[in-house]
Formats: structure tokens, C-alpha cells, sequence
């Protein structure tokens, strides 16, 4: 997958939030590894290359990480080109936050990892309720 349009709280791509981890790996049709993502993980993380897909307990989708080896389209901006300073104007409608990693923008379940608030690194998208 390189190109992947982003709902807020919808979608990613073909891949829906609360959508079963069997569907995502046959609709996916690349191999995955599966791993843990840290030590209190509480669930295996897919790494399908370019983009990691987070389970919930329920192995149903809440959040897919995308690298820049994709692009990722949210109001016409591929938020894996743009810069940290444009992904700030982009959401800043939002109720968004930032911290020393980069932003968090609840409303739209975009979380923008630029740990230096300069260049970003990957692209956290999340269903509704991911942060609470």
C-alpha cells in the first residue's frame, strides 16, 4: 500500500478501526511479521513494512502507524511530506496537543511523531477513544 486516505476515526486505507486482525491480513495481501511493540504491550503489533497495524484486546483494529514509505492523505496533505510547523496549522482547529514526541490531535486520531518538531517520522491514526 502507498498511497492510503485517511477518515478520522473511520479508516485508513482499505483497513477500518474495530476491523478484525484475520480480515486485515487477508485483505492485505503483503506478509507480515507479528511482534510486540514494547514490553506492556497488551497485544501483538502486524508490521506490514511500511505501516504497523495495533490491536486491541478483541484483536479488532485501533490505530495504524504509517512510515514515510507511504503517504498518508488527510484534507488533500500527504502528512508524511509536510512539515512539523505545517502539520501544527493543519490541526490546529483541533483540539490538539503537543509534547516533547511530537502531536496528538484527539478529535481526528492523528498523532504526528517528530520527536525534534521538525521532521516526522511516522504517522499515528487512531479510532475514537484510543488516547482516553
Amino acid at each position: 500500500m502507498s498511497e492510503m486516505i485517511f477518515k478520522p476515526c473511520i479508516s485508513v486505507g482499505t483497513i477500518l478501526f474495530g476491523e478484525e486482525r484475520g480480515t486485515v491480513r487477508k485483505e492485505s495481501g503483503d506478509s507480515f511479521r507479528e511482534f510486540k511493540k514494547t514490553k506492556f504491550s497488551q497485544n501483538t503489533t502486524d508490521d506490514f513494512g511500511g505501516y504497523h497495524v495495533f490491536y486491541d484486546g478483541s484483536d479488532k483494529v485501533e490505530a495504524v502507524e504509517v512510515f514515510p514509505a507511504n503517504s498518508v492523505l488527510y484534507r488533500d496533505k500527504n502528512l508524511l511530506q509536510i512539515s512539523y510547523a505545517e502539520a501544527v496549522k493543519l490541526l490546529k482547529d483541533h483540539n490538539c496537543r503537543e509534547d516533547e514526541y511530537g502531536l496528538i490531535d484527539s478529535d481526528a486520531g492523528i498523532s504526528v511523531y517528530a520527536p525534534d518538531h521538525n521532521q516526522i517520522e511516522s504517522v499515528l491514526l487512531f479510532r475514537k477513544g484510543y488516547y482516553d
